[in-house]
C-alpha cells in the first residue's frame, strides 16, 4: 500500500489539497503575527526580541486554532479556502482534541514533523499525525457537509446543529412472506334455531302411530272355483260319445 507521500508526489488531486492547506496556514500565520509584531516592538525594549515574538505568536497560533476548530470547524484561513475538520467517530471535535491537534504549531519545525510524520503512514494522504491521535481530520467542505448530514461526523460544538442520526447498514432484503390464511370467524347461531322443537311423542305399538309407515298387506288369495271376470277360458265343446264309447 503507498504511503501519503507517494499519493502527493503522484495524484494531482492530492498535491492541490495540500497546496489548499498550505495557503489557509499562511493566511492564518499572517493573522496571528500582525498583532504579535505590535507586541515585539515593545517586546525589544525589554530584551525579549528574539523570543517573545515565537513564544507569544506560537501560543495565540495553537490557543486561536484549537478554539475555531472547535466552534467552527475551521479558521479564518480553512474557511477561506474551503476546508474543515471534522471528526471520525461519534464524539464532537472540542477543545481538548483542538489542543491535541495543533500543539506543534506553536514553532514551524515541530509543525513540519508533524506534518511528515503523518505522510509517512500507508493510505493516508490528508492527515499530520496528531490528526491520526485526535482521530480527525482535514477534508473539503462540501465533504464534511456530506460527512455531518449522513451521520458520519458531528457538527462543530458552536453550530447549533441537531445530532447526526447514525447510519445503519442496510441489511439485505429479505424474500416476502407468504401472505397468511385468512381465518374467518363462524357466524352465531341464529336464536330461533336455538329454541326447542317440540318431540312428537312416540306411540304405542299396538295400535298408535310411531311415525313409522306399516308394512304393505298382501292380497287375499282368490277361491280355486272363482274365475276371476275377463279371464274365462275359451274352449270347443266336445261332441258326446257314441255307443261304443268312439
Amino acid at each position: 500500500m503507498s504511503t501519503g507521500v507517494d499519493m502527493v508526489l503522484d495524484d494531482k488531486q492530492t498535491q492541490e489539497f495540500w497546496l489548499r492547506r498550505v495557503i489557509a496556514f499562511v493566511i492564518d500565520v499572517v493573522i496571528i503575527y500582525v498583532p504579535i509584531e505590535i507586541i515585539s516592538s515593545y517586546a525589544w525594549s525589554l530584551g525579549y526580541a528574539h523570543q517573545a515574538p515565537w513564544v507569544i505568536a506560537g501560543t495565540l497560533m495553537v490557543v486561536y486554532t484549537s478554539l475555531f476548530e472547535a466552534e467552527l470547524g475551521y479558521t479564518i484561513g480553512k474557511r477561506i479556502m474551503d476546508l474543515e475538520v471534522v471528526s471520525l467517530d461519534p464524539r464532537p471535535y472540542d477543545i481538548k482534541r483542538g489542543l491535541i491537534r495543533n500543539i506543534t504549531k506553536i514553532h514551524f519545525a515541530l509543525l513540519v514533523i508533524d506534518m511528515i510524520g503523518g505522510l509517512l503512514q500507508e493510505g493516508r494522504s490528508n492527515q499530520r499525525y496528531l490528526d491520526t491521535v485526535g482521530n480527525c481530520e482535514v477534508v473539503d467542505t462540501q465533504m464534511a457537509e456530506w460527512r455531518r448530514s449522513h451521520g458520519f461526523s458531528p457538527p462543530p460544538i458552536g453550530s447549533h446543529q441537531p445530532p447526526p442520526v447514525t447510519v445503519q447498514p442496510e441489511a439485505e432484503a429479505e424474500p416476502p412472506a407468504a401472505p397468511e390464511p385468512e381465518v374467518i370467524a363462524p357466524e352465531p347461531p341464529d336464536e330461533d334455531a336455538l329454541q326447542e322443537v317440540p318431540e312428537e311423542p312416540l306411540g304405542d305399538p299396538e295400535g298408535q302411530d310411531i311415525g313409522i309407515p306399516p308394512p304393505p298387506v298382501p292380497p287375499e288369495p282368490l277361491p280355486p272355483d272363482e274365475i276371476i271376470p275377463g279371464e274365462e277360458e275359451e274352449y270347443e265343446e266336445m261332441p258326446p260319445p257314441d255307443g261304443d264309447g268312439k
